[in-house]
């Protein structure tokens, strides 16, 4: 991968995180989208999910905490670990 320099590097590289980290969490959003339409009313494993579209470890829990954050997606409040979508996380994947 080519370094980036200049003086416009360091937003550059801002971006490009922002926009790694938005395209994760849509990653995510899809992924709960297709295993909840049977039963959308089902907490969903956040490890489970991450293994689906390879996401893993910390850079698991920053997407899930992402989306949360965002309001896509709910967390439960006895096990941080189960998540569900909202409905503005249904309304998502459908305007695709």
């Amino acid at each position: 991968m080519a370094r980036i320099t200049g003086l416009g590097a360091p937003r550059l590289r801002w971006a490009l995180l922002v926009l790694d980290r938005l395209a994760l969490a849509m990653n995510v959003v899809s992924a709960l989208h297709d295993v909840s339409r049977r039963n959308p009313a089902s907490w969903r494993r956040i490890s489970a999910i991450g293994a689906r579209t390879d996401i893993m470890g910390d850079r698991r829990e920053r997407v899930a905490y992402d989306v949360v954050t965002a309001g896509l997606v709910e967390r439960h409040v006895d096990d941080v670990s189960l998540v569900m979508l909202t409905h503005q996380g249904w309304a998502l994947p459908a305007t695709k």
